[in-house]
């Protein structure tokens, strides 16, 4: 993908997620956070829903993202990480997009979970924050000393 359509995608994204209120923060993580993306690199998000069953059960939600062309959803996915939930979509032609639900407890930051410290320090980018959760994540983590990759 080419930075101008990631960050079509991620707008498209974005507003989906604006506009449903069960839906509290987006971030991109990853290489594409870090800046270190190719273009055959995916596009790594991070959505905090309040109810993590309702994108898991039924995929139609797919339907309604906003893709810029010639992008569409050509196959999908899931992987299950424990306290989170992924959909990874692949996209024609060739990209693929890994977005990754969690629950907002996921940010809990008394203590921090590694695998969320591990997530956050390889590369964080917020895009929306409704309720600031990600970025007191973000803070409690580089009060510790611990964040590398790019944040914002």
């Amino acid at each position: 993908m080419t930075e101008d359509a990631v960050q079509t995608l991620i707008a498209g994204i974005a507003a989906w997620v604006s506009a449903r209120p069960d839906l509290k923060a987006l971030a991109v993580v990853g290489s594409w956070a870090r800046g270190t993306a190719r273009p055959d690199s995916d596009l790594d998000l991070v959505i905090l829903a309040t109810d993590l069953q309702r994108y898991r059960a039924d995929q139609t939600w797919l339907g309604d993202l906003t893709l810029p062309k010639p992008y569409r959803v050509a196959s999908w996915r899931s992987a299950d990480y424990g306290t989170a939930w992924s959909c990874h979509v692949g996209l024609a032609p060739s990209a693929e997009l890994e977005i990754t639900f969690c629950n907002p407890a996921w940010v809990c930051t008394d203590p921090i979970d590694n695998g969320t410290r591990r997530v956050v320090t390889a590369g964080f980018r917020i895009i929306l924050d409704r309720e600031q959760r990600l970025a007191r994540l973000r803070e409690a983590i580089e009060e510790t000393g611990e964040a590398h990759g790019k944040t914002r």
